[in-house]
């Protein structure tokens, strides 16, 4: 009895074992090409996702590199590049925008017409360098005489004239006003880009009060001081402030202008411009009497003088008649 049931025992787990063999057969069947399907797909999302994230950050860095650059070139065709390149990364279009605005800004301060191509002047000063290292060696005695003609060119050369016009000025001014705006539009609608924003109000008061337009200098001053509250306390100082100065230069008195200055010194000739005013005419003091005769030191005394021109005369007198 014992051995036929040990027997049965052994044929059921058997048919066990066969049973769970074929369940499993049946669940690789089934499901091991979508299991297998499922970890390429995520093998292959994780290897996409390094790739996007390297790109992303490979991008970034040639933004600021190439940001970088053109700041420090002051090469503002350089800088609307950038903007337009990277668009769509970070606060590149904003940074961008703003330093050419600046350096529009300090071509109205310094009184110079900006090259809107670029270094043009740097390029040609160093192939200028490049050329006379070049060339030094091959100068030999020509160069004396080259320096000498230079010299006599420069001479006869009339100079260029390198003030801003008054158009100069106001197409400067509206491209100023045309970068503040963009920014403007750009960080309306984004919190995290209100520095921005201000930067943006800020610059557009300054260009609305260096065009002579002081009121609408306040408005903006007006709503930079309640974009920065309370965040930008010394923003919010700075823009009480400007609004305090517009409001003092709206009633100041115009300043007269180059042309009229150039215009007053014209309509005087040199003699007139040198000649001292009547009430300036230097008199004797007011301790000395009137009536006392001036003294100087080559002349001496009034009476030592007339002694000496009369010998003088007697002496050529006599000369005269030995003659």
């Amino acid at each position: 009895m014992v051995e036929k049931r040990v027997e049965q025992d052994l044929r059921t787990s058997d048919m066990t074992d066969d049973v769970v063999n074929v369940e499993f057969l049946q669940f690789i069947q089934v499901w091991g090409p979508r299991i297998f399907i499922a970890i390429c797909l995520c093998v292959i999302s994780f290897q996409l996702f390094t790739w996007w994230d390297r790109t992303k950050q490979d991008n970034l860095s040639e933004a600021w590199r190439d940001l970088g650059i053109a700041q420090l070139d002051g090469n503002v065709s350089s800088l609307m590049e950038v903007a337009d390149d990277f668009s769509d990364i970070g606060s590149i279009s904003e940074l961008a925008w703003l330093s050419a605005a600046e350096i529009h800004y300090a071509t109205i301060l310094l009184d110079e017409p900006l090259d809107i191509e670029g270094d043009a002047l740097s390029d040609a000063l160093g192939d200028a360098l490049d050329d006379s290292a070049a060339n030094a060696d091959e100068e030999g005695d020509e160069t004396n005489a080259e320096e000498e003609n230079a010299t006599d060119e420069a001479e006869t050369t009339e100079p260029v004239a390198t003030h801003l016009s008054e158009e100069d000025r106001s197409e400067t001014l509206e491209r100023m006003r045309s970068l503040y705006e963009k920014v403007l539009a750009r960080t309306t609608d984004d919190p995290g880009k209100l520095i921005f924003k201000i930067r943006a109000v800020f610059g557009l008061a300054m260009v609305d009060e260096m065009s002579g337009n002081f009121d609408a200098a306040q408005v903006r001053y007006t709503e930079a001081e309640a974009l920065a509250s309370p965040r930008f306390s010394k923003l919010k100082q700075l823009a009480v402030l400007r609004k305090a100065n517009v409001a003092t230069a709206n009633h100041a008195e115009p300043l007269m202008t180059s042309d009229e200055l150039q215009a007053i010194v014209d309509a005087r000739t040199v003699p007139e411009l040198l000649q001292r005013p009547e009430d300036e005419v230097v008199g004797p003091p007011e301790g000395d009497s009137q009536d006392s005769p001036a003294t100087t030191p080559e002349s001496g005394t009034p009476g030592e003088g007339s002694e000496t021109n009369e010998e003088g005369s007697d002496g050529e007198n006599t000369e005269g008649g030995g003659q």
